[in-house]
């Protein structure tokens, strides 16, 4: 793989670089800031395969230079691991809303290092994997199929855009939201039902345009909660938070009812359809102190139809 590393201090970018190339990575590119980053992301001839950025950096954030990133259309979906001595759950629900896949702590064990680069290996095998099929789309592979593993992959929008990650980031933030926010984590789950019904009747724009407004209208949701939001397909929608908030299932029904009734009469009522959705949520507070923090996600989504 081919990787830039950006931080401001020289001594990490040398541990950095001394480390990938003695575990078999040997293209390993540095930069000191976000400016002279960006100059070589735009020189080279083969676009990177992987970033590893430094959140606070004088002239410009990692977070700011992720979304410098994702505006080069070849970089909407490589993967990017941020690094900082910032715990605070802001910080981190902020890098991964940006679109980071992954997280780093300073001071990191190389371990974590490794670990990391090994996973973002398969991510990016995935990746060029979605890629080869989206170029054939359409010969051979029926467009709905084609739609479908868009959606696996969180791709009916750039990653990071505006709170929308993909299932593998919101993992990972969730379990790094899991030490610094204490017992106040939630996962909602929501189950846009009869979603293979709906994705039948509509046309292949239509599916697209529809699930997209879905995810807008959870993004926005998620900003007012401090969180994030992810798809994991067919319908099934996933949003964090880290505040602590008791009614959260009533406030989320009740501020996204109004949004669905107006999403049905733009792309649905043209075809006797509506939104139907259930929710169910897990509280981190109301498990026992050892669970671990994906286990919400299970809680959640088991609890859909109850």
């Amino acid at each position: 793989m081919k990787i830039l590393v950006v931080d401001d201090d020289p001594i990490v970018l040398d541990i950095c670089k001394t480390f990938l190339l003695n575990i078999g990575y040997a293209d390993v590119h540095l930069s000191q800031n976000a400016a002279d980053a960006i100059e070589q992301i735009d020189a080279t001839r083969t676009p990177f395969d992987c970033f590893l950025l430094d959140i606070k950096m004088p002239d410009k954030s990692g977070i700011e230079l992720i979304a410098d990133i994702r505006s080069r259309p070849v970089y909407a979906f490589v993967p990017i691991v941020m690094s900082t001595a910032q715990e605070s759950p802001q910080y981190i629900a902020e890098a991964f809303a940006a679109g980071a896949l992954d997280y780093l702590v300073k001071p990191f064990e190389l371990f974590d290092l490794e670990t990391r680069m090994h996973a973002i290996e398969m991510h990016s095998f995935e990746i060029a994997r979605w890629h080869r099929a989206h170029a054939t789309a359409g010969a051979g592979e029926s467009l709905p199929q084609h739609i479908e593993m868009m959606k696996q992959r969180g791709a009916m929008k750039k990653l990071g855009d505006g709170g929308l990650v993909s299932p593998i980031a919101f993992e990972n933030c969730l379990l790094q939201l899991e030490p610094s926010s204490g017992r106040k984590l939630n996962v909602v789950a929501l189950q846009v039902e009869d979603m293979d019904s709906i994705m039948r009747r509509l046309s292949a724009e239509r599916q697209v345009s529809y699930l997209s407004a879905v995810a807008d209208a959870l993004v926005e949701q998620v900003g007012k909660l401090k969180g994030l939001v992810c798809h994991k397909g067919r319908g099934l929608f996933l949003l964090m938070s880290y505040v602590d908030l008791p009614d959260l299932n009533e406030m989320v029904h009740r501020d996204l009812a109004k949004v669905f009734a107006e999403m049905d009469e733009a792309y649905l009522r043209c075809c006797g359809l509506r939104t139907r959705v259930s929710f169910a949520s897990a509280s981190y507070a109301e498990q026992p102190k050892d669970t671990w923090p994906l286990h919400l996600i299970e809680n959640a989504i088991g609890r859909l139809g109850r």
